[in-house]
């Protein structure tokens, strides 16, 4: 089974996806606030998803702040429309974002890669995926 990781923004939302042995992941795709439902629709019917893990925007010494409650806020309405929608209770979690955007934005600089003026860049996924990757190796560090 699969894991999903996402970068909920104000704007886009970054997707990655586990393997399904749980080890690592990659970026999926960034999608825009008004289409994750479908997206997660889509994606929750043709991959077999265990859960959902959010990125959550805590601040440098660990403590929350306007943003980490809207982020809750979100991700709890999401879940509950996709349990709805869905006929079926989605586990999640949340990971530690702290970092992972600008780690994204070192890896489009490493690699050259030009960022779009509009729409979506892959630097949202690849945030997701830094905290989706971050989750697995900390399961996988827990695993008896």
């Amino acid at each position: 089974m699969k894991i999903v990781g996402l970068d909920l923004g104000d704007r886009w939302v970054g997707i990655a996806l586990s393997d399904g042995l749980q080890m690592t992941c990659r970026p999926y795709k960034t999608a825009t606030i008004s289409t994750i439902v479908t997206e997660l629709q889509t994606l929750l019917t043709t991959e077999r998803i265990e859960r959902i893990v959010f990125g959550l925007p805590r601040t440098m010494r660990g403590t929350e702040s306007e943003q980490t409650l809207k982020v809750r806020s979100q991700a709890e309405q999401l879940i509950a429309t996709l349990s709805t929608t869905l006929n079926r209770e989605i586990p999640c979690t949340f990971g530690d974002e702290r970092l992972t955007s600008q780690w994204a934005q070192n890896v489009r600089i490493e690699k050259n890669v030009k960022k779009q003026k509009s729409g979506p860049s892959l630097e949202h996924a690849v945030a997701a995926a830094f905290v989706l990757q971050n989750y697995l190796d900390s399961k996988a560090f827990h695993r008896p």
